[in-house]
């Protein structure tokens, strides 16, 4: 660490998981040896008031969102609160989270300071099967849209003496931020209500002249379910994660690579659709409509939750 001991917010999104949160944010608030505030947004949840009574005995921040705009809008939210703290640092963590190591969040913070150049780290993550999360993605581009499966591999790898390594995009489940980075680019754009706002914020940040890194130190763990799909139902969830590739094409590459792909991701999903696959809670012309404007989707959803 810094001479000064740097100042960080972590920043917290919750929807409905209160006894999850509750956990994190306890752990979070027993680091020691940080300048740390810990700011939790509620997403319009039907569990806030289970999460208020717990995390008033707590020194954390809770705000209530009064509209669910999805986890960027969330975390914006979120990091434009925790300003009044000037904080050096943001912390981006999910709430289904135990802290493995205590110290990850000093060590990151210390190759930060050393380098400016550095706008954001993942650090290592494990499922709880402790097998290792890969959360080093690649950017979204025509290759990696349509080979989606095989661009993703498993590259993060934990060490007992950890590096970093350079990196297109960090999964979301957690990041520490440059603050003044952060701020610069405009945070996350809320374009996306969830899924891929990540691949967009890393964009944004290179191309803003910031580098992305992933330190191979054990850090926390992930509670997320890691199971290969079976059922031949298409969710809204599927969906969204395809049509937000075609969005983030949209923004970042040309109108013929978004359409291109727009199509392919509409005839794989007819074919599906052809086989037995079944939709469900939307229809096949919603699909289609939102494959080509996704957002569309993003807005439908910011509606329904």
């Amino acid at each position: 660490m810094s001479k000064t001991t740097p100042s960080i917010a972590s920043i917290l999104v919750h929807y409905n998981s209160a006894d999850e949160c509750i956990n994190i944010v306890n752990a979070l608030i027993q680091l020691r040896g940080l300048k740390h505030h810990v700011v939790v947004v509620d997403n319009e949840s039907e569990q806030y008031t289970v999460l208020e009574k717990h995390l008033k005995t707590l020194n954390c921040e809770l705000i209530r969102n009064t509209h669910n705009g999805g986890y960027g809008s969330g975390m914006n939210l979120g990091v434009k609160y925790a300003q009044q703290y000037s904080p050096e640092y943001i912390q981006i963590i999910n709430t289904d989270i135990s802290i493995l190591n205590p110290n990850y969040i000093d060590d990151i913070i210390s190759l930060m300071d050393k380098d400016p150049s550095i706008g954001l780290i993942g650090p290592g993550v494990l499922y709880k099967n402790h097998s290792i999360q890969n959360t080093i993605l690649p950017q979204v581009s025509l290759k990696s849209a349509l080979f989606f499966k095989k661009a993703i591999k498993q590259i993060s790898i934990l060490e007992s003496t950890p590096k970093l390594y350079p990196c297109e995009v960090i999964n979301g489940v957690c990041m520490l931020i440059r603050n003044s980075a952060f701020q610069g680019i405009g945070g996350f754009d809320e374009d996306f209500f969830m899924y891929g706002e990540e691949n967009d914020l890393c964009y944004r940040m290179q191309q803003a002249n910031y580098n992305i890194r992933f330190w191979s130190g054990n850090s926390i763990m992930h509670f997320e379910e890691h199971n290969r799909k079976t059922s031949k139902e298409i969710t809204w969830r599927d969906l969204l994660v395809r049509s937000n590739q075609v969005l983030f094409l949209q923004k970042h590459q040309t109108k013929l690579i978004s359409f291109f792909v727009s199509f392919v991701f509409t005839v794989i999903l007819s074919l599906k659709v052809i086989i037995g696959h079944k939709l469900k809670g939307f229809t096949y012309a919603q699909a289609f409509q939102y494959m080509f404007k996704p957002i569309l989707l993003n807005r439908r959803m910011a509606k329904r939750f």
